[in-house]
């Protein structure tokens, strides 16, 4: 087994060493924390959607939700028919 000398590693395996070595998370990676832990959308912020795409949005999250209803499960079941 070949030794290398520190000269001759690519900076970025130098950079990942120093990454991995116990320093925390949040110092290597800051797209990991949040300033607080509010995960609530805020409305104001959000990009405003047609009625008819802001309802499908809606629906599938009602869906993944664990709400459905009859209409939704009908409108978005495969072989099924909403009317």
């Amino acid at each position: 087994m070949s030794s290398v000398s520190a000269e001759e590693v690519p900076d970025i395996i130098t950079r990942t060493r120093a990454a991995a070595s116990g320093t925390p998370g949040e110092q290597v990676e800051p797209r990991q924390t949040l300033p607080s832990e509010d995960m609530e959308p805020n409305p104001a912020n959000s990009i405003q959607l047609p009625p008819n795409r802001q309802k499908l949005v809606d629906d599938v999250i009602a869906l993944y939700s664990c709400q459905p209803t009859i209409e939704r499960v009908a409108r978005y079941a495969p072989g099924t028919s909403s009317s």
